[in-house]
């Protein structure tokens, strides 16, 4: 079992955070934070699959207080390079672990009823820029970029084969070594929502 733990900031503030649980055959993503004077976002994921990222079977998908669950099992809709938008972070970790610099594939978003594949890809650029970390530099190795039909989602930067930083269309978040690391100075219903995602 392998948890990963990431600081989730909005404007250079950490207002949530994002917990992973990885086994042999799922991965559970939790996503918790307050926007800025606005609402509490509370989402989960839950992928099964065999092997790998793209011998999923089965993804669930719930927003907690929207009343929204999305439950889908894999049919023939479903190409053989095709995952669910949440696992894209188990696609990067195996393109950075196996050196491989482009992947192309097709992924459609969890919460999506209809769950329509998109064409999408993955590009490694392996030339070492700075992120701001809250007002720090963080010096990374390059750059992993997601088009889904040839428009830029989601922007990620990594050292050897693990990440250092991911951007979410403008809100980013930071890999931390704990779990109380990643929750520092959140609001305490953030907190306690993370804390039970990861035990």
């Amino acid at each position: 079992m392998l948890f990963s733990f990431e600081s989730f900031h909005i404007d250079g503030v950490p207002v949530g955070a994002i917990v992973r649980e990885l086994s042999d055959r799922t991965l559970t993503t939790v996503t918790c934070f307050q926007v800025p004077g606005g609402a509490l976002v509370h989402n989960e994921s839950h992928i099964e699959f065999d092997q790998d990222a793209f011998g999923w079977t089965s993804s669930s998908y719930v927003e907690h207080g929207e009343d929204v669950r999305v439950d889908i099992a894999r049919d023939n809709r479903f190409a053989r390079d095709c995952v669910p938008s949440y696992a894209e972070w188990m696609v990067i970790r195996r393109m950075l672990i196996d050196g491989q610099a482009h992947q192309s594939f097709t992924t459609f978003d969890d919460g999506d009823f209809e769950a329509h594949p998109q064409a999408a890809e993955l590009s490694i650029s392996s030339r070492p820029e700075t992120v701001d970390k809250s007002g720090s530099p963080l010096p990374t190795a390059g750059r992993i970029v997601l088009k889904v039909n040839g428009e830029v989602r989601n922007r990620h930067w990594f050292v050897g084969t693990s990440l250092v930083a991911s951007d979410w269309n403008g809100a980013r978040s930071y890999p931390e070594t704990t779990l109380a690391h990643s929750l520092t100075g959140l609001d305490s219903t953030v907190r306690a929502i993370l804390r039970r995602a990861s035990v």
